[in-house]
């Protein structure tokens, strides 16, 4: 009667096959394998009518059998079983005496003792069995690739996933994910700078120099389109004298695309060094149904990215403008009752760097200032508290209004973000004499309303703030005459642009004529009413879109000697 044993490729230790056996790491198994890649109850041997069945017991990392991934099936001699890293072969020895059918065989043909087994040496309904097996392998292994990568949103965690999981049904010696341009030129992850490889069994992340993928591959499944299947590296002319396929002994290799709708955003790449794995057409699809959800994973990702860069970037902007607001001047019950004033921002959709500020100075005189720091969102907004802050304390100690700017410029050109100024002018009233003095550094020159008409006065006398050290402004003096109007005002008035339906340049945005005209029809016995009334006129001319940079008017009127 004839004997079946496993026996271990590695030590040749050689274990019988009598009615049951079962494989895995509790000692209650026949033969136990102390591998944390092995399951408690791995696999499971039966031998029924002669034949010998086998079966995986729903362990974690499958049972491979001849190399393919298997859940039960029928066991011939010269059979190997792969369980964790351990792989056994199936072995029958016959009786001494040969049996008729050996004998047959044997003058029949001249065959190796151990024959490996393939679909073709399959009766009918065992190569059925075992397709439809696979078929559904692949299937399972598909639905769980999918739903691995389909609820990431780390990009890096993202494509280690999508490599892992491709690597439990197919066999990969060497992968990576290649995120390419339309070139086919590798980039590196954009979150962590590198390359997501597999190199024997593990997770790696090289830099972009350090991948040794071949570039005829990389090239023709990016121009192609196409996912691609060497069976035999061989057999192909091209690749067999590449340096990275020589070098690591590559012997065959998939390649997929990764599809995201109409792009190509890389490729997911695989080989196999082993003569015994060489790649199928099923595993072709496989790779090639991967390829595609990873692509659309990959780009959901980015937008995923892009959505919550976007609420980042809202939230900072709101707590600008929160910033912006707290800090501005708001007591207008404290101006004294021989002038009247008022100030305001219009805020824009994106947040910019505009301020006001007012201050009582001694000898009855009232100062304040209208200023508009470079560039948008928080880092404008933190500029801004730090300048007002700076202000108020320089100008209650000096007296000189020049020497406050200095002090604020050393201030922002020292400390301030490379590349950022501010525009500013300071104004102060003697409110018994109605002298004005003013000092205006690189900001928009005042209006001076006067009988209902308006004339520049108090132009800049040197550079922004932060732009030079040392810098050197003048000062300029004039006399207010009763009920007189000073209007000081940012960019982001003038600049305020009209939706432009016919696509033309000219007159599109509300400009200086614009506002002096809309200053000059206006009654200003109300300080407060005339400033919301001309920002109003603004907000209506650029609607329904909101200006594109803040929007902020200082109105001041002398009224009588104190």
């Amino acid at each position: 009667m004839p004997k079946a044993y496993l026996v271990k490729e590695d030590d040749k230790e050689k274990y019988p096959v009598h009615s049951h056996l079962i494989i895995g790491r509790t000692k209650e198994c026949n033969i136990v394998i102390e591998d944390p890649a092995v399951s408690r109850k791995h696999f499971e041997l039966v031998k029924s009518e002669g034949s010998y069945k086998w079966k995986d017991l729903g362990s974690t990392n499958g049972t491979f059998v001849n190399g393919q991934k298997m859940l039960s099936g029928e066991l011939h001699s010269g059979d190997t079983v792969q369980i964790g890293k351990t792989l056994f072969r199936f072995e029958i020895e016959e009786n001494s005496k040969p049996t008729e059918t050996s004998e047959k065989i044997e003058d029949k043909e001249d065959q190796h003792s151990i024959v490996s087994h393939t679909f073709l040496s399959m009766d009918e309904s065992t190569v059925s069995s075992v397709k439809e097996q696979h078929a559904t392998l692949l299937l399972e292994t598909l639905c769980k690739v999918i739903n691995d990568i389909s609820t990431n949103f780390d990009l890096c965690e993202l494509q280690n996933k999508i490599i892992e999981a491709t690597s439990h049904v197919i066999p990969i010696d060497h992968g990576a994910i290649l995120l390419t341009d339309e070139e086919g030129r590798i980039l590196p992850c954009p979150q962590c700078s590198r390359v997501h490889q597999w190199e024997g069994g593990h997770l790696v992340a090289v830099p972009v120099n350090r991948v040794r993928i071949s570039n005829t591959v990389i090239y023709k499944v990016v121009k192609e389109r196409q996912s691609l299947l060497y069976q035999d590296i061989m057999d192909n002319d091209d690749l067999k004298r590449a340096v990275s396929i020589i070098s690591l002994n590559v012997q065959s290799v998939i390649c997929a695309p990764l599809r995201a709708k109409e792009k190509i955003l890389g490729l997911l790449y695989m080989d196999t060094v082993s003569d015994k794995n060489r790649y199928s057409e099923e595993e072709l699809l496989l790779a090639s149904a991967v390829g595609n959800a990873s692509g659309l994973a990959i780009e959901n990702v980015k937008i995923y990215q892009e959505l919550i860069e976007k609420y980042r970037m809202e939230q900072e902007l709101q707590t600008a403008a929160t910033i912006q607001q707290g800090f501005l001047f708001n007591n207008w019950n404290s101006i004294p009752k021989n002038c009247d004033m008022f100030a305001q921002t219009l805020p824009a959709k994106v947040v910019g760097g505009d301020f006001f500020d007012v201050i009582l100075l001694p000898d009855n005189r009232i100062g304040f200032i209208v200023g508009d720091v470079s560039g948008k969102g928080m880092p404008a907004s933190l500029a801004m508290v730090r300048l007002l802050t700076e202000f108020r304390i320089q100008a209650q100690r000096l007296s000189s209004q020049i020497e406050v700017l200095k002090v604020l410029n050393e201030d922002l050109f020292e400390y301030g973000q490379q590349g950022m100024f501010c525009s500013l002018c300071y104004i102060i009233v003697n409110l018994k004499t109605g002298e004005v003095t003013a000092v205006n550094a690189g900001h928009l020159p005042v209006l001076w309303w006067q009988n209902h008409k308006t004339e520049y006065c108090f132009h800049p006398s040197g550079p922004p703030l932060g732009v030079l050290p040392n810098t050197e402004w003048k000062e300029d003096r004039d006399i207010l005459s009763k009920e007189d109007a000073l209007i000081m005002f940012t960019d982001g008035i003038i600049e305020a642009r009209r939706e432009d339906k016919n696509k033309e340049i000219t007159d599109r945005e509300f400009g200086i004529d614009r506002l002096k005209k809309t200053i000059e029809n206006l009654h200003l016995e109300n300080a407060e009413k005339a400033v919301q009334d001309i920002l109003q006129k603004v907000q209506k001319y650029s609607a329904p879109n909101l200006p594109h940079d803040d929007c902020t008017l200082l109105l001041f009127r002398w009224l009588n000697h104190a």
